[in-house]
């Protein structure tokens, strides 16, 4: 259990220390980070405690949140469903933007929508 410990933090350390290009990259790495160290911390825990629920659970915990991570990234890259913003600056770089489809494709779809449901 140690060594996956280590595993965990050397991912975590990846991804901290590896070049990044725009504040975008930045902001996702950085989010991803939180939940492997999180992972490594909760198996260096369970180490010393193996016998504890809380710990197991916190390991549990820390590792799914890391892998919804990577599943909401692939959705946002290769699905086209939300998109990151493109257009923020310095000052904005500290949050995650999603923005929604235009307002024109939203209100065609539903207009699509409802009149899909008005034949049936």
């Amino acid at each position: 259990m140690g060594f996956l410990s280590l595993a965990f933090l050397q991912e975590a350390l990846v991804f901290i220390l590896h070049k990044k290009h725009t504040p975008l990259d930045i902001i996702q790495h950085q989010l991803l980070t939180v939940p492997m160290l999180a992972s490594s911390l909760a198996v260096a825990m369970e180490v010393v405690y193996p016998h504890s629920p809380l710990v197991a659970c916190g390991r549990v915990v820390a590792v799914m949140l890391q892998g919804t991570w990577f599943w909401g990234i692939a959705h946002i890259a290769y699905e086209g469903g939300l998109r990151f913003a493109s257009g923020f600056d310095a000052a904005a770089a500290a949050a995650v933007h999603l923005s929604l489809p235009p307002p024109a494709a939203t209100a065609s779809a539903a207009a699509a929508a409802a009149a899909t449901l008005a034949h049936s």
